[in-house]
């Protein structure tokens, strides 16, 4: 992302106006946003994992990683990242006693304390779905554009750590989920360099999360 000069100084864009008469109102949005969807995210893991849903939460990780799951390691990005994931589905897509998902019986709950923004992109985010995307464009440290490989329907993602660790052409199973004027990835993802999927492109990076 670019530096926000002062209010009074030439624009970052290079128009030559003040920022305050040109970019300042748009970057003011954004971080408003950032800010929106950040608190949201949190709320909804921090209700994911209540000691009250401990149990659901178990069953997920075993229904999604296998009956065999155990994480015994000491690595805490490896446990943060089988931590992501799993969570990610458990808000998602993952059917409680009631075949309700999670993210629904959040909405139930909290409603009534929800702005009607955060309500908004939290009726986004229930109807999303895992799916395959293709990786069209990459900007290293800003985002990527994905294509949806059934909907053709392309997407700005903003996601500084997945633009440095992807390439064109890469296949990423994920899911993505809006923001406001952009989108995000969800924890839950799997990167298929070309190689394995038999697209062309340039020389695939190592794996992603």
């Amino acid at each position: 992302k670019h530096d926000r000069p002062d209010r009074n100084e030439p624009c970052w864009c290079g128009s030559g106006k003040k920022y305050k008469n040109c970019h300042l109102p748009a970057d003011e949005a954004e971080r408003t946003s950032e800010h929106l969807h950040t608190g949201l995210h949190v709320r909804l893991h921090e209700y994911a994992l209540s000691p009250r849903l401990d149990r659901e939460f178990q069953a997920a990780l075993q229904f999604f990683y296998g009956p065999d799951y155990q994480l015994d390691s000491d690595d805490e990005d490896e446990k943060l990242f089988y931590l992501e994931r799993g969570l990610d589905y458990f808000v998602h897509d993952y059917r409680l006693n009631d075949d309700r998902r999670l993210i629904e019986h959040f909405i139930g709950e909290q409603g009534r304390t929800l702005a009607p923004a955060e309500r908004a992109l939290l009726e986004s985010w229930r109807h999303s779905r895992p799916g395959a995307f293709e990786v069209i464009q990459v900007q290293r440290g800003q985002g990527l554009r994905l294509r949806d490989l059934v909907s053709n329907q392309e997407f700005e993602v903003r996601e500084k750590r997945a633009s440095e660790q992807v390439n064109r052409w890469d296949i990423l199973i994920t899911r993505v989920l809006g923001t406001g004027p952009d989108y995000e990835l969800g924890g839950m993802g799997l990167h298929v360099p070309p190689r394995f999927s038999g697209s062309a492109g340039s020389t695939p990076s190592a794996a992603a999360s």
